[in-house]
């Protein structure tokens, strides 16, 4: 067809633009010149290629072969200027990509349905009992015989199966137990109740989870703007809420003068207990009653902690000693004591 101005609608709107007439002496081919420079890569246009040439489109195809082509046909010899480079590229890509198993059953990439008799026979392929070895540590799931490897992340359950109920952390991907907290396993000892088990009072009817000993609740403005992430987040003794999660602190600070201040004071000075728990000793030794301490039987009192004997005096038998008196003479007791007989 002779391109003309009334039948110009079948000539692209490019063409016309530049003014390109039907009555021209060769109108299509004026057409094709424009095509080439507003269709062609920009790597033929930067190699000086314009399309006035009749084999411009050759050439063109030449340089994105060079360009474009995987490198194990290049290094086969293959060139853009071959009769049909693809295809003898696509004959050394089946060679070395085709699985093992088609290479095995005697296909060749000059086939020109390999690559559909290839998918034939791995469609048939089951390799989910090699998983553990293809993926080596990784996870992995299995889909239509063929393995998914995953990186492994021991903590995406929690570490549940790796620490129990002791506290954790994340590191690495791998679960590090950091043992209880100062009120020792959940449930045990005085205090040492599991802090899942409030969960449903905290969350007062909402939906809840616990991970970690730690309660989270659920409805239907989590997340909206403005809302306290940590407003429905309850953490044990330890941990503290960090945007919507718990964060392990340390162990909670034990307070000095709880356990009084006779190590950091002395036992004879006097100590207050500061506002951030700490000691405060007072300077000068307070003076203390020795006898505060020192429990006297009856009879006895203190004095400067030794116990004193203040009773009656005792009564004393004179008579008792009569015989070491008169040293072996006889004697006898009267009321005025003893009285010994010499020479008798």
């Amino acid at each position: 067809m002779i391109l003309k101005e009334a039948d110009g609608e079948n000539a692209p709107q490019e063409c016309l633009d530049a003014g390109i007439k039907g009555t021209d002496r060769d109108p299509w081919r004026a057409c094709d010149v424009i095509n080439f420079r507003l269709d062609a890569p920009q790597e033929c246009l930067d190699a000086g290629i314009d399309g006035t040439g009749r084999n411009d489109w050759q050439k063109c195809d030449v340089i994105m072969f060079e360009l474009e082509a995987p490198q194990v046909c290049l290094d086969a010899g293959i060139r853009g200027t071959d009769r049909d480079p693809w295809k003898e590229c696509e004959e050394i890509r089946f060679e070395h990509e085709a699985p093992q198993e088609c290479l095995d059953a005697g296909i060749k990439g000059t086939d020109r349905r390999a690559w559909d008799k290839c998918n034939e026979i791995t469609e048939n392929i089951n390799e989910c009992d090699q998983c553990n070895d293809i993926c080596g540590h990784n996870q992995w799931e299995c889909s239509n015989g063929k393995c998914g490897c995953y990186e492994y992340n021991e903590c995406k359950d929690g570490c549940r199966d790796e620490c129990g109920d002791e506290n954790s952390e994340c590191r690495d991907n791998k679960c590090v137990c950091t043992g209880y907290g100062e009120n020792g396993p959940p449930g045990s000892g005085e205090g040492g109740s599991n802090t899942c088990d409030y969960c449903g009072e905290k969350c007062e009817g909402k939906r809840w989870e616990c991970n970690n000993n730690a309660c989270e609740c659920f409805d239907d403005h989590q997340g909206e703007p403005g809302t306290d992430s940590c407003a429905t987040i309850l953490c044990q003794d330890g941990y503290d809420c960090r945007d919507g999660e718990c964060v392990y602190m340390g162990e909670p600070e034990i307070r000095a003068c709880e356990d009084g201040c006779d190590i950091e004071c002395g036992i004879n000075v006097g100590w207050d207990c500061g506002s951030e728990g700490e000691c405060i000793c007072h300077q000068e030794p307070i003076e203390t009653d020795p006898c505060a301490n020192t429990f006297c039987p009856d009879d006895h009192y203190c004095d400067n902690g030794e116990c004193i004997y203040d009773g009656p005096e005792p009564v004393v038998d004179v008579c008792d000693q009569c015989a070491e008196k008169c040293g072996g003479a006889r004697w006898e007791c009267g009321s005025d004591g003893c009285v010994c007989f010499e020479g008798e």
